[in-house]
């Protein structure tokens, strides 16, 4: 009885071929669509997982100085002194970089200078960035970095007497590499040009942070020692996840520090939150259609084969089988159209490679799990359940003798 009932089935399949292929064609598009979105999705979190954990991840910690005159130390007119982020700023301990670069979610932290002058020549005001060249990673997102040079070199940890210029600086001052450069009375010679951007440890003059020291001691009434003093820590955090948990510690090691972050990773997670749930919306939308073509392709099916259905009723097959012939074609298609459907990704995915995503730690490949894969073979089989049932239900519940004297 089971051999027999199969038999019908896939006779029923056969006599229909044009029919049958189409269907299955349906199914094997609609599932390798959804699963090419899937991993699509899946490739562009792991992307964006990278691109985020670099970006917006740093800031720079500094003490706003409030009193609306020149600090206490400044031996100078009150245009020149400590800033930061445009305002005037007050030295803070330099132990607090250690203190900042213990926390768990900091990458990494260093001391930084920076320091307004007014030219004795023609008193065009001026800032110089004093850094430790061997903290590449703080200074790299937060001042400068190598990839910022024009032209010239970078600083390198042993230079001594030597600079680099922003590069607008440096036009307006009709100053190139290998020129020399007098600040304060000490002579610079010029190695590099930088373009670094909006950094928010940004300079005119970038140099060692031992020179800075020298230099900016030459104005003050109180030298400092940048290894006890600095106005500025530059700040690399581990993971954009957990910039504001870094902010919060860095304010528990002071009430009084001011935190100052661009905040870029925000925006960039919104939007891919809303590709996101674009892409889902697109995924059901497309399972839903494969249902409804599915239905509708089932029910002209059936609604030809009335005549046969009324025989076989007519001569002693009960609903309950009619109904579950009914089903067992459309899931049999259903199946068949998932497998083929999943084979046609991985083929896609082996034999079509993302192309410009090589820089990515991800590989610039596309993935495709055995749960995922799973899932879409169990939503094909509903969509064939539903599918069929509606149509099965429907001619079974209609009387034989009508049907075929009707037809």
């Amino acid at each position: 009885m089971v051999n027999d009932f199969w038999k019908c089935v896939w006779r029923e399949l056969w006599r229909r071929k044009s029919r049958t292929i189409i269907h299955v064609i349906s199914y094997i598009l609609a599932i390798s669509v959804m699963l090419v979105l899937i991993s699509l999705l899946n490739f562009s979190r792991r992307a964006a997982d990278e691109v985020l954990a670099t970006t917006g991840t740093h800031f720079i910690v500094f003490s706003v100085e409030k009193q609306p005159c020149c600090p206490v130390n400044m031996s100078s007119e009150c245009s020149e002194g400590f800033v930061a982020m445009g305002v005037s700023s007050k030295l803070i301990p330099a132990v607090y970089v250690e203190n900042v670069k213990s926390l768990p979610s900091v990458k990494d932290a260093s001391p930084f200078l920076l320091f307004r002058f007014k030219d004795d020549k023609d008193n065009h005001l001026f800032t110089i960035g004093g850094f430790d060249p061997g903290r590449a990673v703080s200074i790299g997102s937060t001042s400068c970095a190598p990839n910022d040079l024009v032209s010239g070199r970078f600083i390198a940890a042993r230079d001594r007497l030597v600079v680099m210029l922003e590069m607008d600086y440096a036009n307006s001052r009709g100053l190139k590499t290998k020129d020399t450069l007098n600040i304060n009375g000490t002579d610079f010679k010029i190695i590099g040009i930088v373009a670094p951007g909006v950094r928010p440890a940004k300079a005119d003059i970038y140099m060692n942070i031992k020179d800075a020291e020298s230099v900016i001691n030459k104005r003050l009434s109180s030298p400092i020692h940048y290894t006890e003093d600095i106005n500025i820590i530059v700040v690399e955090v581990k993971s954009s996840t957990v910039q504001d948990e870094a902010i919060q510690e860095v304010k528990k090691i002071d009430p009084q520090l001011t935190v100052s972050s661009f905040a870029c990773y925000r925006p960039a997670a919104k939007v891919i939150g809303i590709n996101e749930k674009g892409m889902w919306i697109t995924i059901l939308i497309i399972a839903l259609g494969l249902i409804v073509f599915s239905a509708q392709f089932q029910f002209s099916s059936v609604m030809e084969r009335q005549h046969d259905i009324g025989i076989l009723k007519a001569i002693g097959w009960s609903n309950k089988i009619v109904v579950t012939q009914i089903l067992a074609e459309s899931i049999l298609k259903s199946i068949i159209g998932g497998i083929l459907g999943c084979i046609l990704t991985f083929l896609i995915i082996i034999f079509v490679p993302l192309k410009g995503f090589s820089g990515l730690q991800t590989g610039g490949a596309l993935t495709i799990s055995p749960l995922m894969v799973a899932i879409l073979l169990g939503l094909s089989v509903v969509s064939g359940i539903i599918a069929g049932a509606f149509p099965a239900i429907r001619v079974s519940c209609q009387n034989p003798a009508e049907t075929l004297r009707r037809l």
